[in-house]
């Protein structure tokens, strides 16, 4: 893994509970008090999508108590708070790829299966509104780079192109 998608998910596992809101109309009054967070972050899954999008999807908490997940991909990340579905779960943020699309992001999760969407951020609760960008399953050994009969891992990880 590289060093950018490292300092990513770090960063996203701090920010993990971040509530996505509305774009803010006025600047945020004094903070309150600092209380106990409830924010967690419980596990991580890489899930592989078409045309070659690798996602980690960080399921959690946010400092509510509330079901979150916070995606990383092409270096940047977003929280998606879990709002009840029929089947699997399907996590939301007004928020999404473009600042000015005026889009926000579904992440849709059946067993091992997901996929991206984005949605007019007026209409984000309403499935018939999304449009599926990506379709992702998590990914298994058979993704995971092959190690020569005899070859040690070092020497696979060594032979392997170098990310910056």
């Amino acid at each position: 893994m590289n060093k950018l998608a490292i300092l990513s998910v770090l960063a996203l596992l701090a920010a993990c509970g971040q509530k996505a809101e509305a774009p803010p109309t006025k600047a945020p009054e004094a903070a309150a008090p600092a209380e106990p967070s409830l924010a967690t972050a419980t596990r991580s899954v890489s899930y592989v999508c078409e045309r070659d999008l690798d996602i980690t999807a960080v399921y959690g908490t946010n400092k509510e108590g509330k079901k979150d997940v916070g995606l990383v991909f092409k270096g940047d990340s977003w929280t998606l708070e879990e709002v009840p579905t029929a089947k699997g779960q399907r996590y939301e943020s007004v928020y999404g790829l473009d600042s000015l699309s005026g889009k926000g992001l579904v992440w849709l999760v059946d067993g091992t299966n997901a996929q991206l969407q984005e949605a007019p951020w007026k209409q984000i609760s309403d499935p018939a509104a999304a449009t599926t960008l990506r379709t992702c399953r998590e990914k298994s050994e058979a993704d995971a780079p092959k190690i020569a009969s005899g070859e040690t891992v070092g020497a696979a990880v060594a032979g392997a192109p170098q990310s910056r």
